[in-house]
């Protein structure tokens, strides 16, 4: 097991034994706590590796929720504060495609500092998003929590395996649906770029 902080940074002693419990797992191969590691059910701020076994608890519901970043190739200068907060001033996106609940957002994003050669335009509009499966990752979770794990070889383990990736694939889809609904509500003509998409 390993943790990853510095000494300015304080950690819960619980989630750590709680790390330390999960670490003991029949086919666990290596477990990190990484900077926001904290206390749940399953210690959140965790990246567990495991060898031809599955723990559904661990993955949990919120399956391939991650971050995209979009280039909208909006102008800055064509982009009014207080016009932009009159059209979003009731909006809700929901349906199939939403943000969910927590930490999930959109933002608007200015680039001010470049830490690598990357091709990004500091007058350009960009929208950070941070979203995931929504309803199919608590289906699949419902679907699969009366197993305390699934082996390699047994059809459950095939069967999650599928019904995982259909999640990741949506929570990325979900990502690229919610910019487009974004920049539609704020009714600007928009060529959304992804830069990154990256699932945590």
């Amino acid at each position: 097991m390993k943790i990853i902080k510095n000494q300015k940074l304080w950690m819960k002693t619980e989630a750590i034994r709680q790390l330390e419990n999960i670490e003991k797992y029949l086919g666990v191969v290596d477990c990190v706590g990484l900077p926001d590691l904290h206390p749940a059910k399953t210690p959140v701020g965790t990246s567990i590796v495991t060898k031809n076994i599955i723990y559904p608890s661990l993955i949990g519901n919120d399956i391939g929720c991650g971050i995209a970043l979009y280039d909208t190739d909006v102008k800055l200068k064509k982009i009014h504060i207080e016009k932009v907060k009159k059209k979003l001033e009731g909006s809700c996106i929901c349906g199939k495609y939403s943000i969910g609940q927590g930490n999930h957002f959109v933002e608007m994003k200015q680039i001010d500092k470049l830490y690598q050669d990357i091709e990004l335009d500091k007058n350009h509009l960009y929208l950070l998003i941070h979203s995931g499966s929504r309803q199919i990752g608590e289906a699949i979770y419902q679907k699969y929590r009366g197993y305390q794990n699934l082996q390699v070889g047994t059809k459950k383990f095939d069967d999650y395996l599928l019904d995982h990736q259909h999640a990741v694939e949506f929570a990325y889809t979900n990502r690229k649906q919610l910019a487009n609904i974004f920049m539609n509500l704020l009714q600007m003509k928009y060529y959304n770029h992804l830069i990154i998409d990256c699932v945590h």
